[in-house]
């Protein structure tokens, strides 16, 4: 399968091609919301701006043409699109809190938490020390240590997002 092409050609939404990765089963979506404004200390501060409408309107496009989906996992930015809208969409989806500042589970990133959180959680981990974007020179932790905090997050009843 070749990888999807973000230079599509109008009326067909970027999410299509996207989609087609979605195994059969479970289906969940993450949206990462364009950069408009300033630096941040780990990315862009993003800011209300156009890119909102295009955002919803990508939201809305994925929980409405893809079938049933059971999770959706923003990365920030100010909310696109209500938790309201997307239950009214989506009923019973799970949604995590980096978009509106509160969702259903709880994503602590890079650092263990230091009391086991309340309910459901998941830590966002990396494998090199640069943080998530591309670094000049990659300083990867050990396979020992991913596994040692693996285990941790599991023994307290958390998932393990790595990259």
């Amino acid at each position: 399968m070749a990888p999807p092409s973000y230079n599509l050609p109008p009326r067909r939404g970027r999410t299509d091609e996207r989609s087609r990765s979605f195994a059969n089963g479970t289906a969940g979506g993450y949206n990462r919301p364009r950069p408009s404004a300033t630096r941040h200390h780990d990315g862009f501060a993003l800011w209300p701006s156009a890119h909102g409408e295009f955002n919803r309107g990508q939201v809305e496009e994925l929980l409405t043409r893809y079938g049933k989906i059971d999770l959706i996992w923003f990365d920030g930015g100010p909310p696109a699109i209500t938790i309201g809208r997307i239950r009214e969409l989506q009923p019973g989806i799970v949604i995590n809190p980096r978009m509106h500042g509160r969702g259903d589970f709880q994503t602590p990133e890079v650092h263990f938490p230091k009391e086991r959180p309340k309910g459901w959680w998941e830590l966002c981990a990396i494998w090199d020390s640069g943080g998530w974007g591309y670094t000049a020179k990659e300083n990867y932790r050990s396979t020992a240590s991913v596994l040692a905090e693996f285990v941790r997050v599991r023994a307290w009843g958390g998932n393990y997002l790595w990259r």
